[in-house]
């Protein structure tokens, strides 16, 4: 199976494949009509991630671009899929996810890459209290596909289709939340992410591991076409 139909069949809530060419909004693959609205001049038709596609493209942020959406944070049950690639590094670069604090109301499940060194922050917040993983470092220009997995229990990072790690986490996301691609600009600090991102989707339900590197398989393929500058496809460096 292609990665799009491995995806399709694990029926996301909101579907970013960034592969538009161009225009004020990308379309919601998912069905479910969250179409993200663009904010600046984003660069699209970017050379993309999915070497069995090389037709499904990216969009390149340069530091003062984002997208968002309506599409609700899943409440109990939630995975998240993207990926991205840095071809440098500022520090707190929001490469998507979800971030409010409304009140009672407090949402955090996203990826920010916190640090000039490559750090990657990875968190599950909610009134209950913070659930954190910290990747560090990744590989420059190279893509990674990052998921975030949650089952009303545990945190799951897995970094390549390969589980990273896990901690324990409760409760529930808030739903008066909007997603973000890019920055984090509507609550709190812009935030601005620098690179290439592509195939964003999230999910109502948890995915196992199996799923996870079941379609990061499905990214691969036997002909290296479509690729960025200095692209390689690396695993992620540990110190």
């Amino acid at each position: 199976m292609s990665y799009d139909s491995v995806l399709a069949s694990y029926s996301p809530s909101a579907w970013y494949k960034l592969n538009d060419t161009t225009g004020s909004t990308v379309a919601d693959s998912s069905g479910n009509g969250y179409t993200g609205t663009v904010t600046g001049s984003p660069t699209f038709g970017q050379p993309g991630p999915i070497l069995s596609n090389p037709s499904d493209t990216s969009i390149q942020f340069t530091g003062s671009q984002y997208i968002t959406s309506s599409a609700p944070a899943p409440l109990t049950n939630a995975s998240m899929v993207g990926w991205f690639y840095q071809p440098v590094r500022q520090g707190n670069d929001f490469c998507f996810g979800y971030r409010t604090s409304l009140g009672s109301s407090s949402t955090e499940f996203y990826v920010l890459c916190t640090n000039s060194s490559g750090t990657l922050e990875c968190r599950f917040n909610n009134v209950l209290g913070t659930s954190e993983v910290t990747i560090n470092p990744v590989t420059l220009s190279a893509w990674h596909m990052i998921s975030l997995r949650y089952n009303t229990s545990t945190f799951y990072v897995d970094v390549d289709g390969t589980p990273y790690s896990n901690i324990a986490a409760s409760g529930v996301l808030a739903t008066d939340t909007t997603f973000a691609i890019g920055s984090w600009s509507t609550n709190g600090p812009v935030f601005y992410y620098i690179g290439y991102l592509a195939q964003i989707a999230v999910f109502p339900v948890f995915l196992t591991g199996l799923q996870i590197s079941t379609l990061y398989s499905a990214s691969l393929g036997s002909t290296v076409l479509n690729l960025p500058p200095s692209y390689s496809r690396r695993a992620i460096r540990v110190t």
